[in-house]
């Protein structure tokens, strides 16, 4: 009898956790210049793939601004020139919204929005990540801009 409560229980708590289980969407870059999504319930599963263009040189991250939602950011890098780009998610056509005005130095790169600020952060490696208030810009990167 107590198994059985048990059991029931389980069950009762499972089925819980099953409508709390929230599928998003998820965006990636591959090396081959591809644009691919897929859903985080299912990720061996494509969604959508397509080319990238209008990025000059290579891009190095993604990542969607809080204030807009819809509305993919990337930063490329060509030959140590950082450009802003804003991407469209149907086409894979980068436009870009502002270069930077400090060489980009560093083998791996991050980029990541401020939900609060809403102001876009770099990071580069070797061991370079920056944190740093709009007023007071690192020496060596620009990692906060307001978009």
């Amino acid at each position: 009898m107590k198994i059985a409560r048990i059991a029931g229980l389980l069950a009762a708590l499972l089925s819980l956790h099953a409508g709390l289980v929230r599928a998003d969407p998820v965006y990636a870059t591959t090396s081959g210049g591809q644009l691919i999504s897929f859903d985080s319930s299912s990720p061996g599963a494509l969604s959508s793939s397509v080319s990238l263009s209008g990025v000059a040189g290579s891009l190095v991250g993604i990542d969607f601004r809080p204030a807009a939602p819809d509305t993919l950011y990337g930063l490329g890098n060509n030959g140590g020139v950082g450009t802003i780009y804003s991407i469209n998610r149907v086409t894979g056509v980068a436009a870009p919204v502002y270069t930077l005005t400090t060489a980009l130095a560093g083998t791996s790169f991050g980029v990541d929005f401020n939900p609060v600020q809403t102001r876009c952060a770099f990071s580069a490696t070797p061991a370079r990540t920056f944190a740093s208030q709009a007023s007071q810009p690192a020496p060596s990167l620009p990692m906060w801009m307001a978009l």
